[in-house]
């Protein structure tokens, strides 16, 4: 079985077997890049969510 990646197609490695067949999987390099770019959107979110609620805290403490 063949493995390839998903991101930018490498070959990266025949597994067990003599299939013809192919597997998809992440390569090292398009592997740091997607978790870098998952990991700036977690903190990106959570910067906003925390900016938010700092919002909202602000104008509840106004109302009372």
């Amino acid at each position: 079985m063949t493995r390839v990646c998903a991101w930018c197609n490498k070959i990266l490695g025949e597994k067990d077997g003599t299939d013809s067949r192919i597997t998809h999987g992440i390569c090292p390099a398009c592997s740091e890049a997607a978790f870098e770019e998952i990991e700036n959107f977690v903190v990106e979110d959570f910067i906003q969510r925390r900016s938010y609620e700092a919002k909202i805290n602000k104008a509840e403490s106004r109302i009372c």
